[in-house]
């Protein structure tokens, strides 16, 4: 199997070797051709359209933009730090009155 990867690649390397010129010039047209394609590249920024709809975290938050009105979605990014030896420390944002013994 060794024998057969290098000998591919040495006859590859020395494709490359012998026609640097075309393959440069093919990899540039290449690289326009598909840069053309770039500008019907459409992005879904609406994460929710990719997740499955009956997460009970979704509804939750449908229940509150109903509630407060809030039409665009905020995403809270909280880390806990685990080096507060505390007994009174939160160790569970969902609930902090449950989080301490």
């Amino acid at each position: 199997m060794a024998d057969f990867l290098e000998t591919n690649l040495k006859k590859v390397a020395e494709i490359q070797k012998n026609h640097t010129k075309i393959l440069a010039i093919a990899v540039i047209l290449l690289t326009i051709v598909l840069g053309i394609g770039l500008k019907d590249l459409t992005i879904n920024s609406d994460f929710r359209k990719e997740m499955p709809t009956d997460l009970p975290i979704f509804a939750l938050n449908d229940r509150i933009s109903d509630k407060f009105g809030g039409q665009d979605m905020v995403l809270i990014a909280v880390q806990i730090d685990e080096s507060v030896d505390s007994k009174n420390a939160i160790r569970d944002i969902r609930d902090p009155g449950l989080s301490n013994p």
